[in-house]
């Protein structure tokens, strides 16, 4: 039974894989600020870049304030990422 149990293998699980496990970045943190209330930040280094056709922001940004796509042009500041 010794020799059965010197058989085996210790760690069978290193025959998979084998590369390093990368730390996860969270994509939000949370704190409980005064009063009980909650302030919740996002990671902007883990949010998604979205990026837009230098021509379509330039076509957007010369939209006047009371234009449709105001909204937009208002989120197309550079070089913010698109959280939103």
């Amino acid at each position: 039974m010794v020799a059965e149990l010197r058989a085996l293998t210790p760690r069978p699980g290193a025959a998979f894989g084998g590369e390093p496990v990368q730390p996860v970045a969270p994509t939000s943190s949370c704190d409980e600020g005064p009063g009980g209330l909650w302030h919740v930040e996002l990671n902007s280094e883990t949010l998604p870049r979205l990026l837009v056709d230098q021509r379509y922001h330039a076509r957007v940004s010369a939209l006047g304030p009371d234009r449709p796509g105001e909204d937009l042009r208002l989120r197309l500041r550079w070089p913010r990422p698109a959280g939103w």
